[in-house]
């Protein structure tokens, strides 16, 4: 009987011992599922937070580039660097100083006699020219430029989308400069030189000027010998020249042989001539702008229609209708120095100021201006222009003036002569002293 209890008892131990064996083991079991999974999570954790932190370095980096790219794309240029890109572009010297020779600080003025003549440039002055170009849009500009080139005013309009180079001698359209000069626009400008480093230096180089100061400046000393040197040198472009004069042609008659049937020249024209008729002459008025509009009046009046009143009157005012205007050149120009010194040692003084009075034989230098009151002095009345047609006076090599007449059917009369002391000789048709 003890025995079997011994057993049960020692049966008994070995079940409870099993159990608490058992469930240290599940304990173990569930201790080390769940340091895994604590292990588990804190990997994926930390990989979440790698991913986070991954991310995190692309979108800055990201926005940092979109930030850059934002800021290059959003770049402001002002009208002096969207003008010096124009000036960079191809055949913009056809119609400008370019950027290039702003650069180079000198740009190509060729003379006649002199195609490789250059001019030094410092400075490109812009003034804004409202005349110029008719029919302009409200948002677009247009500036003279100083210096300009040869043989036309430069014009550069400017609007918020687009730079226009133009060349002319005459007013034009908005549409006309369009078609013939050079249309640019600011988008591709600034796409194409927005990393140009030239561009601010050229930029640098553009002054636009206020065109209340500019205007004051030209139209003051219009007047003097080096004002016409001006005017002689930007449309004759010949220095060597003498015996240049000056008249205030205001009011008088364009044709002088058909007085009845003939345009007046405005208020304002003047007209400069030299000693021989060959050098050539102009007849201008000024625009107050640095430009003068001058007129292709005939030095000679041969073609015999001019003596026919309708064609004398539509042709004298188509005349006066198509002016073309000339860009001054630079007062400073060696060559118009010259010229106004010559111009002051030959005496030729403001021709207008000469009346018959002191045109008489002797009491005053014989000029183109007054070759005719000298021969009316001589005759003692004025010459018949109902029934002759006078010839242009002509200074001979000898020194003197003189001129031939013809009748209305343009058969030769006779002619004069007056040498440089006024003595005025006569001669018939055939050249016979009378």
């Amino acid at each position: 009987m003890k025995k079997r209890y011994l057993v049960s008892a020692l049966l008994g131990s070995t079940l409870l011992l099993g159990a608490c064996n058992q469930g240290d083991d599940d304990s173990k079991h569930h201790n080390d599922k769940k340091e895994t999974s604590h292990n588990t999570e804190g990997k994926k954790s930390h990989k979440d937070d790698s991913s986070k932190s991954k991310n995190h370095s692309s979108k800055s980096k990201d926005d940092n580039s979109k930030s850059h790219s934002s800021k290059h794309q959003e770049q402001k240029f002002d009208k002096k660097q969207h003008i010096a890109m124009a000036l960079f572009e191809p055949g913009a010297d056809k119609y400008s100083i370019t950027a290039k020779e702003l650069l180079d600080g000198e740009y190509d003025a060729p003379q006649i006699g002199n195609n490789n003549n250059t001019k030094s440039v410092s400075n490109l002055t812009l003034t804004k020219d409202s005349s110029s170009v008719t029919n302009t849009p409200d948002n677009v500009t247009f500036y003279k430029t100083n210096p300009s080139k040869p043989d036309s005013v430069s014009l550069i309009g400017v609007s918020d989308k687009e730079i226009i180079l133009f060349g002319s001698q005459s007013k034009v359209t908005y549409d006309e400069a369009k078609q013939q000069g050079k249309v640019l626009h600011i988008k591709n400008l600034e796409a194409k030189y927005n990393e140009n480093k030239n561009i601010d230096k050229v930029a640098k180089k553009i002054n636009i000027a206020d065109n209340n100061q500019q205007q004051t400046e030209d139209t003051n000393n219009t007047q003097t010998p080096e004002f016409y040197a001006q005017v002689w040198m930007s449309v004759i472009k010949n220095s060597n020249v003498s015996g240049l004069s000056h008249k205030d042609v205001s009011e008088e008659p364009l044709n002088p042989y058909n007085k009845n049937a003939t345009a007046k020249f405005p208020d304002g024209m003047q007209f400069l001539s030299a000693d021989v008729t060959a050098a050539g002459q102009v007849y201008y008025t000024n625009n107050n702008d640095g430009t003068i509009t001058v007129y292709s009046v005939p030095s000679h009046f041969q073609d015999k229609r001019w003596m026919e009143d309708d064609y004398s009157k539509s042709e004298s005012e188509r005349i006066l209708n198509n002016g073309k205007v000339y860009k001054l050149v630079n007062s400073s120009d060696p060559d118009v120095k010259a010229l106004a010194k010559q111009f002051d040692e030959d005496g030729e003084g403001d021709s207008s100021s000469q009346t018959s009075s002191s045109s008489s034989k002797g009491e005053s230098k014989v000029t183109r201006d007054n070759v005719i009151d000298k021969v009316e002095d001589y005759e003692g009345h004025k010459l018949n222009t109902d029934k002759y047609t006078y010839k242009e006076p002509e200074k001979t090599e000898d020194g003197s003036w003189g001129f031939s007449y013809t009748d209305k059917a343009g058969t030769l009369r006779g002619s004069y002569k007056v040498d440089g002391n006024g003595d005025v000789t006569k001669y018939d048709e055939k050249g016979n002293e009378i």
